[in-house]
């Protein structure tokens, strides 16, 4: 865990730039110690303003017609999921 660089062994943290369950017990842990608060280890994209501003005006609705004619131009497949096959691998 390195606060500084905002980085995890998990990679969680520095993926969405939240610290996971993990990394909030070590910054609760060190808080004691000077470290900085809670909240200054989440970006500000997850601020309540940034939200607020996010929906401030009207949704427009999603047109399915031009939806369906674009998938009948393009070939929509399915995602693909790049999950690792077998158990998870501790690297420590």
């Amino acid at each position: 865990m390195d606060l500084a660089w905002r980085t995890c062994v998990c990679s969680v943290f520095q993926n969405t730039n939240i610290p996971w369950e993990h990394a909030i017990a070590y910054i609760w842990d060190v808080k004691q110690y000077g470290a900085l608060p809670l909240g200054s280890y989440i970006t500000s994209e997850y601020s309540t303003m940034i939200r607020m501003e996010t929906y401030a005006y009207n949704l427009q609705p999603v047109h399915f017609d031009i939806a369906i004619e674009i998938c009948e131009l393009h070939v929509c497949n399915k995602p693909k999921m790049n999950a690792p096959v077998g158990r998870y691998r501790n690297i420590l």
